[in-house]
């Protein structure tokens, strides 16, 4: 029974969050731009480690969030 071949389908499930339950509408604009700033950031991070140092994406996304958590 422990060598019986299973076949687990992953299954799509979307679920929406209501903000407003949790958050008020000047906290969600000040997140909404601080992950925009983030964002930016992360970008900037892992176009210069592509550039500068020829690795992969993936790679870069590493260096990039490294170099983000030394920063903040």
């Amino acid at each position: 029974m422990a060598a019986q071949n299973l076949a687990f389908v992953p299954t799509k499930t979307t679920r929406t969050i209501n903000v407003s339950k949790y958050v008020t509408p000047e906290q969600e604009a000040r997140i909404a731009g601080f992950m925009k700033g983030f964002e930016a950031d992360y970008e900037e991070a892992a176009a210069i480690a592509q550039n500068e140092f020829g690795v992969d994406e993936k790679t870069a996304g590493s260096i990039a969030l490294a170099y983000i958590n030394a920063t903040y």
